[in-house]
């Protein structure tokens, strides 16, 4: 997944027309208070199904077993010991080897999945490895169809849409990119003659209106994509935006980020559904539940030179859906739109990033995945407190990353450092640039690290291509001991409270 592609479409409206806290004390009150409404709210992350006895298991995200994965233990083939390397059979399961005592990287690498290394492995903390779906690069697993619910829609001068995107779960939200409401599609919307791109996720009903002339506004459809057919939940929420404002927000010279204020999110409908290899067609409901309840939020004060973005990320049995999104200032009010049901509030989400110099790359590019993340449980009057943005990974040499940990300024828990691999394919151009990232190599080290040193495998490196690929190194935080994961892994991201990461492309 990756957000705020329907931020463009007033600007061709305009076409038409127009002739922080980043650092504190030690542990501060606000997270001891944050953590405890999280613990009144959150369920422990469910864990997947134990491997037999002196065996490895490994499976995906979901508690699937992975057949043929082939294991290296230790940095290179035979080192430290001889037969470091073993390979899972049809149930997912491989021997650990008698010769291994000491704490290794353990690398894991599987047809159809990403190649991913746990950090200082011993036997008994390597009972169960869990690795991530490679998405698939030809975008053949396509969810399409309409969204429904919206009534008769009025010539009120406010643009009825709908935004499709799959719920995410705990441990998504503290790896979320500012850019994840985005599918990597683009699609066409026509009106009067002039095109304009924008994201396949979105829908806009057919509808006119009225802005000095009648407007017909129609791609009904949405289209949304999966890494690998299976069973999802997706959101579909309906958006209103006032046509006036947003003329007037782009008249101005406001970039597609400034403009996420102007939108009113006013309904959802959360539906499940198997997704198969190929295009499977579905309409999706917008009007389940109405976001009726709002939430007083004031922004931390912070520097001119950066972003705050705040999400209201609603409660919906296990998994978690987007109700609100505000771009705000230092000190500034906001009123965030949330469900009124009991429980269902979930999280606030708060991402501060540097301020692009060219709206265009607002959505692209290594600064679009360079941030700070903070989790607080919806609560009046408390404000987040930042991890500082660190300076972005240095490539040492083809096998060494050299990182920049954080002043841990707000007594966290350094619970791990989680380095990704991906590459990198730019998409759209003008003020709608976008990108589609694919993972290569997942690496989870235990604590906070400066130096990571990449395994060699016997297939060698990922494929590098100048341009095309990225590293990104993220530190993540936690306030409370108990709930350090026994080992680094995806596990660690699903009580993380505090997220900062850097990026860099090659």
């Amino acid at each position: 997944m990756r957000m705020f592609s329907l931020f463009v479409l007033p600007g061709l409206i305009v076409g038409l027309l127009a002739g922080p806290n980043i650092g504190c004390s030690k542990q501060s009150p606000q997270i001891q208070k944050s953590e405890q409404k999280l613990n009144e709210t959150e369920e422990l992350a469910s864990r997947g199904p134990s491997a037999q006895a002196g065996q490895i298991l490994v499976t995906d995200l979901a508690g699937q077993p992975v057949a043929g994965a082939q294991i290296m233990i230790g940095q290179r083939i035979s080192e430290p010991f001889a037969g470091n390397i073993i390979v899972t059979d049809k149930s997912g399961h491989a021997p650990i080897p008698a010769s291994w005592t000491t704490s290794l990287p353990v690398t894991v690498e599987a047809k159809g999945f990403v190649r991913t290394t746990f950090f200082a492995r011993t036997p008994e903390d390597t009972r169960h490895l869990k690795v991530r779906v490679r998405p698939v690069a030809d975008s053949s697993i396509e969810l399409k169809g309409e969204t429904q619910g919206y009534g008769k829609i009025r010539n009120d001068g406010w643009l009825d849409l709908g935004l499709v995107l799959p719920t995410m779960s705990r441990g998504q939200l503290a790896a979320i990119h500012i850019t994840d409401v985005f599918a990597r599609e683009i699609d066409v919307l026509s009106v009067l003659g002039n095109q304009q791109r924008i994201p396949s996720n979105l829908a806009v009903p057919t509808q006119t209106k009225t802005y000095m002339i009648p407007l017909q506004f129609s791609k009904p459809l949405y289209r949304q994509y999966f890494p690998a057919p299976g069973a999802y939940r997706v959101q579909a929420i309906h958006a209103r935006v006032n046509i006036a404002d947003m003329v007037g927000e782009l008249r101005r010279g406001a970039s597609i980020l400034e403009l996420v204020n102007r939108f009113s999110f006013t309904e959802v409908g959360i539906k499940n559904v198997t997704v198969k290899k190929g295009t499977t067609e579905t309409p999706l409901p917008i009007n389940e539940t109405k976001l009726a309840s709002t939430l007083d939020f004031v922004a931390p004060n912070f520097d001119a030179n950066l972003d705050l973005f705040t999400m209201v990320m609603a409660r919906s049995e296990s998994d978690y859906f987007i109700s609100d999104i505000k771009k705000l200032g230092p000190g500034e009010r906001a009123k965030l739109t949330a469900p009124s049901g009991p429980g269902s509030r979930g999280l606030l989400m708060h991402l501060m990033r540097n301020r692009t110099k060219d709206p265009g790359d607002a959505l692209r590019g290594a600064s679009s995945a360079t941030m700070s993340l903070a989790i607080s449980a919806p609560t009046v009057g408390m404000t987040p407190e930042f991890l500082e943005i660190v300076p972005a990974p240095v490539r040492a040499s083809q096998t060494r990353l050299k990182l920049s940990p954080p002043r841990n300024f707000l007594g966290l828990l350094n619970s791990m450092t989680y380095v990704v691999l991906s590459k990198v394919e730019p998409i759209g151009a003008d003020n709608y640039k976008l990108e589609k990232t694919s993972p290569e190599w997942e690496l989870y080290v235990n604590d906070w690290t400066t130096n990571v040193d990449l395994p060699e495998m016997p297939s060698g490196l990922p494929s590098m291509k100048a341009g095309q690929m990225r590293w990104e190194a993220s530190f993540v935080g936690q306030p409370n001991e108990s709930d350090r994961p026994q080992a680094p892994g995806p596990e660690g991201f699903e009580k993380a409270t505090h997220v900062t990461r850097s990026a860099v492309d090659f």
